[in-house]
């Protein structure tokens, strides 16, 4: 892939941003340099919500440049840890209750 081609969550954050920005930024702008306020990224954080039911850190997104591609990676990290809760979810559920309560107790079970 080229430096200038986004992926299918970078375009689709570059979507939102177009919706709620003053000036459409393209993949390496700023969100701030593109005219974001705090208003625009509560914006930004519901949609984002709405599409990927995944619930961001704020902090994560400014660890580095807000730029679409670091908004899409951190989304990404967001989807696989959710994820990773909704597998062990489903093991657990799968478990006795006894072994469940155990694991929760940090105990085991003797058997």
């Amino acid at each position: 892939m080229g430096m200038g081609e986004a992926q299918p969550t970078e375009e689709a954050v570059l979507a939102m941003w177009a919706g709620i920005l003053p000036h459409s930024p393209g993949p390496g702008v700023d969100f701030f340099d593109a005219g974001g306020q705090s208003l625009h990224l509560v914006q930004f954080l519901q949609q984002v919500y709405q599409r990927y039911r995944v619930d961001l850190e704020v902090t994560e997104l400014f660890a580095e440049e807000f730029t679409a591609r670091r908004a899409a990676a951190v989304i990404a990290r967001a989807m696989e840890a959710d994820a990773e809760v909704d597998d062990l979810a489903d093991r657990l559920a799968d478990l006795p209750e006894e072994e469940v309560m155990a694991l929760l107790s940090d105990q085991t079970v003797e058997g």
